[in-house]
This record gives C-alpha cells, sequence and structure tokens, in this order.
C-alpha cells in the first residue's frame, strides 16, 4: 500500500502521521512523526492505516444522534473486505454498532483563554506532562528545533508557566468541569460567604472585568466601592450566571429574580421586557413604560438586595 504525506497510520502501538516518501533501500520506508513531534523512519512493512476513530471519541450519526465510541473497529464478515462498524453507547447507556461510513467525530470544543487543561506534550518541560493548568495564551508562537509549535502558555497554581504543543480539556481543582468557561463581560455569582477572603455573601453578583493572572485566583471583578480593583475570585468560589437571569447597569450587576430596597425604602421589582430592563416599587404591574433599571438606579439608588 502507498501512504501520502499527512496520512494518519499506526506501527508498533503507535500512531503518527506521514512526513515523507515512499522512499527505498534496502526496502521501502516512510518518514513518519510521531504525537510528540519527532520524526523518524519506518518500513513500510510495519505501516497500517490508522482507525478512523479512538476509543473515547464523539461521533454523530447518519440520523443525527450522537454517541461515545466504546470499542471498535470490527470487519463485517458478510459485507466487503474493510466493511468497518463500530460499537457505540449513548448517554442512556444504549448501545449501537452503525457502519463506519455513516459515523462522522465530532470535533471536541476548541482550547480557550481561561481552560483549565491537563499537560500532554510540552517540549523541555516533560516534568509537567499530565499535571493540570490554566491556559494564559492560545497564540504562543515558540516552537523547538524540530518542532512542533507550541501554542499554548499553561500556567500551574505555583505560578509556574510553560508552553505546549498539546492539552486536553480537564477538570478545576475540587473536580467539577467547566465547560461553560467565565468570560469578561460575563457576571459570576458568589457560592460560598466571605469567597477569597473578600466581603461578600452568598448570591452576590459581580460583572468579570478580567481572568486573574494566576488561574487558581481565577477572575477579577469590575470596581465596587471601596475596592477600585475590584475583586479576585477563584472559579470554584463562583458559578457564571445565565444573561437572561441578570442585567447590568454602571458596573453594578442585579439578580431579575430578587427585589431591591431604594434609599427611601420602597422595594423594587424588575424584569426584561422585549431588549429593556424595567422596574416598578410596591405591587405595580410592569409594562412597557415602567421605569427603566437605569433610571431607578440613578433616580432613587442606590438599589440594595433585599
Amino acid at each position: 500500500m502507498t501512504y501520502a504525506i499527512g496520512d494518519k497510520v499506526t506501527h508498533d502501538g503507535k500512531s503518527a502521521t506521514i512526513e515523507g516518501g515512499p522512499h527505498t533501500g534496502y526496502s521501502e520506508w516512510y518518514a513518519v512523526k510521531d504525537d510528540d513531534g519527532k520524526v523518524y523512519p519506518v518500513g513500510a512493512d510495519r505501516l497500517s492505516v490508522a482507525p478512523a476513530f479512538a476509543i473515547g471519541d464523539e461521533v454523530e450519526t447518519a440520523a443525527g444522534y450522537r454517541a461515545k465510541v466504546v470499542a471498535g473497529p470490527f470487519v463485517n464478515r458478510y459485507g466487503d473486505d474493510g466493511d468497518r462498524f463500530w460499537v457505540l453507547e449513548d448517554e442512556e447507556g444504549q448501545h449501537s454498532a452503525p457502519h463506519e461510513y455513516a459515523l462522522t467525530k465530532v470535533a471536541p470544543e476548541p482550547i480557550r483563554l481561561g481552560d483549565r487543561v491537563r499537560v500532554l506534550y510540552a517540549k523541555h518541560a516533560e516534568d509537567r506532562h499530565g499535571k493540570i493548568g490554566g491556559v494564559t495564551s492560545v497564540n504562543a508562537d515558540w516552537m523547538p528545533r524540530g518542532g512542533p509549535l507550541h501554542q499554548y502558555e499553561v500556567e500551574f497554581n505555583d505560578g509556574y508557566k510553560i508552553y505546549a504543543a498539546k492539552v486536553e480539556k480537564a477538570t478545576d481543582d475540587s473536580g467539577t468541569s467547566k465547560p461553560d468557561t467565565v468570560q469578561p463581560g460575563d457576571v459570576i455569582r458568589v457560592t460560598v460567604d466571605r469567597a477569597n477572603n473578600a466581603d461578600v455573601r452568598v448570591g452576590d453578583m459581580f460583572p468579570v472585568a478580567s481572568l486573574a493572572k494566576y488561574i487558581d485566583a481565577g477572575v477579577r471583578t469590575t470596581a465596587v466601592p471601596g475596592r477600585p480593583e475590584g475583586w479576585f475570585f477563584s472559579l470554584r468560589n463562583v458559578e457564571k450566571v445565565p444573561a437572561d437571569e441578570v442585567a447590568v447597569h454602571d458596573n453594578v450587576a442585579y439578580d431579575l429574580s430578587a427585589c431591591y430596597r431604594d434609599s427611601e425604602g420602597d422595594v423594587w421589582r424588575f424584569e426584561r421586557i422585549g431588549d429593556t430592563v424595567r422596574g416598578e416599587w410596591s405591587t405595580y404591574s410592569i409594562t412597557e413604560t415602567s421605569y427603566t433599571l437605569a433610571d431607578a438606579a440613578d433616580r432613587f439608588g442606590p438599589l440594595t438586595r433585599v
């Protein structure tokens, strides 16, 4: 069999990519590159086409549902040569075995700034392989001799930074998955009293100004009274608030499910009417002509959550 540059292959239990060839000598051979970026020769008789999927991959079937690959590939004894199928498991634990040609691999979520990741390969930082840190850059351009490109900058809880070529999304220190990464402009809710020794309580909300320098600090909020630099919070001490449950005015986050007392003692309720958050005090109904959140806060504030 003849391979082309870029083909995915396996040999001796390892995966690799064709980098050059075929070449001839005593026998035919190809230059291949492994997952660590090393390039070396392998005899053609030791190469095989890499499987289309790996155990654990998420795939989508021709019918449009998604599942994980749990076994395979297997060859259909009654089909044509190379007619492969895989065993899938869906979210309910049900199994199926569709043909390989009916499956499409689902691309993993891209690595983003602030994600917690496990380092899989980092040249000159092998002692950090398998360790979890936070992504502080996804556009690094460091490339060691022989490659590959190390596009991720990863910072660990001890403050040490490395460049990495290959990472995967991981869990945070508490073991809780963080697929919905907090970004600047989001609103976070505090989940523990006096989180990170800040003068806050459970339920307090803050807009996020920036991701923290040290990933175990997590995020920095916008300015708060008496603290123009805002607060630092660990990601494990906060949660992201869905955009439809909160409104922000003048760097203050307002919970639309809560009530607020104004400077005169009246209690307000707010809700989103169309694209605008409006509110009323006492028991008046909230309509399209009610005070906007900005009007209420500016004319009768400060508004204090009750």
